[in-house]
């Protein structure tokens, strides 16, 4: 999959994370890292399958670390792969999505346009770095 996306993915709701994987998996992104947890998504930041995602995509409310936490912490350590944030919950201010450089996408979505917001961060994220 050498020209395909590559995406972590961190989710609390066991059957959320097994439905949007496949989803994801069917539509060509691949998703290389499935965790539960920011801590566990932290543990594995030398792994490849962290380093070579094209894509970051979290729960906003996880356990312990929340998703924009994780979206903020990996920030200010210098990480400048796309970011997404999805939720049930309402909104973050658009303060915080802007400074952190986080994309949200509303619960429940329609798996086509969750899939064309990634593929067209990453396509940006791409040519940007060309």
């Amino acid at each position: 999959m050498a020209d395909g996306i590559r995406a972590v993915y961190v989710e609390d709701e066991p059957s959320v994370r097994a439905m949007l994987i496949k989803v994801l998996e069917l539509s060509g992104i691949e998703v290389t890292l499935a965790c539960s947890s920011a801590e566990e998504m932290l543990a594995h930041r030398g792994a490849p399958e962290f380093s070579e995602a094209h894509v970051l995509i979290f729960d906003v409310r996880l356990p312990g670390i929340s998703g924009l936490d994780l979206a903020a912490l990996l920030r200010v350590e210098g990480e400048d792969r796309p970011i997404v944030a999805v939720s049930a919950w309402p909104a973050p201010s658009e303060e915080e999505l802007d400074r952190f450089r986080i994309t949200f996408v509303q619960k429940p979505f329609m798996f086509a346009d969750l899939e064309k917001r990634v593929r067209y961060l990453v396509e940006n994220h791409r040519k940007a770095a060309s």
